[in-house]
């Protein structure tokens, strides 16, 4: 899963936090809850590893360049989250668009 990826996922979250009030972390059991903390925490881990080495932000470029992925979130829970896969930002996109994904994913990343 690209960092563009994972930012689409984190602003359906949000956004489904917006619409239902809270996360629908509460249709996982304790042991789903679990795994999908541990990808959670294994996304952020990966992206603070090559940010510190590369610098703020080289994984949002690196992942649109294809360079960088996090772990792919399990196929299970992405259903029990009612998330779909999203693509990545395709090679082209506009500085814009690019940067409204990255703030969404920063703006996610900090509660």
């Amino acid at each position: 899963m690209t960092i563009a990826a994972l930012a689409s996922h984190l602003e359906r979250l949000e956004a489904l936090v917006k619409a239902k009030g809270r996360l629908p972390l509460w249709r996982l059991d304790d042991a789903e809850r679990a795994a999908y903390q541990r990808w959670r925490n294994a996304s952020k881990a990966a992206i603070a590893d090559y940010e510190a080495e590369h610098g703020k932000g080289a994984s949002y470029a690196a992942g649109r360049e294809g360079n960088f992925e996090i772990p792919d979130m399990p196929e299970w829970l992405r259903k029990a989250l009612d998330l779909e896969p999203t693509p990545a930002i395709p090679v082209g996109a506009t500085t814009p668009e690019a940067a409204q994904i990255y703030r969404g994913y920063v703006e996610c990343n900090q509660s």
